[in-house]
């Protein structure tokens, strides 16, 4: 998975993420990965394109279901804003 301090678009993390999480588990999909945020599969699909951003909510419901702790997750929450 990218590193969060070595990007400087968090879209890329979440593309990153997507991918790992796919290579595990077969059923992993956007669909699977919205309705655990509580978003639109088709919002978030958008969002990993780069044509939408999440929304703060969703920004931290997102770091929940990664696990995302301490700096990873302020640098998380900066590159959203950054973004």
């Amino acid at each position: 998975m990218v590193d969060l301090g070595q990007t400087l678009d968090y879209r890329n993390w979440l593309k990153s993420l997507y991918d790992e999480r796919k290579a595990q588990d077969a059923f992993f999909s956007w669909r699977y990965l919205a309705g655990r945020i509580g978003v639109d599969a088709s919002y978030l699909v958008r969002v990993a394109q780069g044509h939408r951003h999440l929304s703060e909510d969703a920004l931290e419901r997102l770091a929940a279901f990664a696990g995302l702790k301490g700096r990873d997750l302020e640098i998380f929450r900066a590159l959203a804003a950054f973004n």
